[in-house]
């Protein structure tokens, strides 16, 4: 199960499992964030399992994000991060 919650500072904050199961309401979400005028943040701490179709859809995201300079800042949790590092694409959110 996915959760996605947003505070009042814009903080998105993403728990659970990012799998293919749930990339469409991922894809939803990042598409709106898209498309709203701000800066994100999101937080990936709580994240515990990530797959590849979740991967490649978070680089999609990132790459839109750079075509139209908007900043994305990603906290990822270490289960992302050690993913991340196997995949030999650790860098690839900096």
């Amino acid at each position: 199960m996915l959760t996605i919650t947003e505070d009042t500072k814009g903080t998105v904050s993403f728990s659970g499992e990012l799998n293919i199961h749930n990339l469409e309401k991922l894809r939803d979400k990042l598409n709106r964030y898209l498309r709203e005028g701000r800066d994100l943040f999101f937080d990936f701490k709580r994240v515990t399992i990530i797959d590849t179709a979740a991967i490649q859809l978070l680089i999609s995201f990132k790459k839109s994000c750079d075509r139209v300079n908007k900043r994305l800042t990603i906290e990822l949790s270490p289960t992302i991060q050690k993913t991340l590092e196997t995949m030999g694409i650790r860098g690839v959110f900096r």
